[in-house]
């Protein structure tokens, strides 16, 4: 289990008309020293994980884990088109910034980490593979606390993207980049308390997990739009004590991570399950269960 004590975020519908939304300046208003040749993944990796430890005294030894689908898209993309259509030889700062760490690299120095630097990827349910990497060094004592961060951001023309995501076309698009603080259970502060972190083979899997679960207690639970396009209506309307939690976010895979802070922003009281799919037909899930209310 895990504690989390810090949560902090970006967040953006991507207004197709509007286009992106320009990150200097908040990049800028949370850097500790002005980072040139930094992509937009980057820049959503630094707002987002500033934000998160904003107003907290971070221990020594904490550990930096990052889950992404695609990482830095957009200058990925620029950089093999530019190859492919052009010939031309990317620039050294556009190439480092194609390798899924390199974010990594510039929030710790943001923030003065020295502990474990990671990256993971798994569909929609990277935020699963990050934490539970986290929490293994958490119990290992490798990391005293560990800043887990979902960062994935939307990439132009929007028709491309979704079809690359493989959302139904005309669906609403957003992106974020979402952090949490935690720390072992039993931490002070703690927001609330992660109690689950699994993942299942199938959806049958799934059905079976979810008949585990106590009958007598209401749990929210939360999907992606695309983890919804995977599963079957029934394995969640066919449970009673499963009622739908509804985050207001756009589709992009960071969701169910941004569905866990809008959960702590909010005062339910009930136990939250986000489930995520990967791209390899299985399903992931986190229980979050909200710190009791102060006498």
């Amino acid at each position: 289990m895990l504690e989390i004590i810090a949560v902090g975020d970006h967040y953006q519908t991507v207004d197709p008309e509007q286009g992106l939304e320009n990150l200097k300046a908040a990049a800028a208003e949370v850097c500790r020293e002005r980072f040139r040749r930094i992509d937009r993944f980057t820049q959503l990796a630094l707002v987002g994980s500033a934000r998160c430890v904003e107003n907290t005294e971070l221990e020594s030894g904490v550990g930096l884990y990052i889950g992404s689908r695609f990482a830095s898209l957009g200058n990925t993309t620029s950089v093999h088109e530019k190859m492919v259509s052009a010939g031309v030889v990317p620039k050294p700062a556009s190439f480092i910034n194609t390798l899924s760490n390199s974010a990594g690299y510039f929030v710790a120095r943001n923030l003065r980490l020295s502990g474990r630097n990671l990256f993971v990827s798994r569909g929609d349910a990277s935020i699963v593979a990050a934490l539970q990497l986290a929490a293994m060094d958490v119990a290992t004592g490798a990391v005293s606390q560990a800043l887990v961060g979902s960062v994935d951001e939307a990439v132009l023309p929007l028709a491309h993207h979704r079809f690359r995501l493989g959302l139904e076309p005309d669906t609403d698009m957003g992106e974020g980049s979402h952090w949490l603080l935690v720390a072992p259970e039993g931490s002070a502060n703690s927001l609330a308390t992660i109690t689950d972190m699994i993942t299942l083979q199938d959806e049958a899997a799934l059905a079976d997990w979810l008949d585990g679960l106590d009958p007598t207690t209401a749990y929210r639970v939360s999907l992606s739009p695309w983890t919804r396009q995977k599963m079957a209506s029934t394995c969640l309307k066919s449970r009673q004590m499963l009622t739908d939690f509804e985050p207001g976010l756009a589709a992009y895979p960071g969701h169910a991570t941004g569905a866990i802070i809008r959960y702590l922003e909010g005062d339910d009281d009930q136990p939250l399950l986000v489930i995520a799919a990967d791209t390899d037909g299985r399903f992931h899930v986190i229980m979050v269960r909200p710190a009791p209310a102060s006498a």
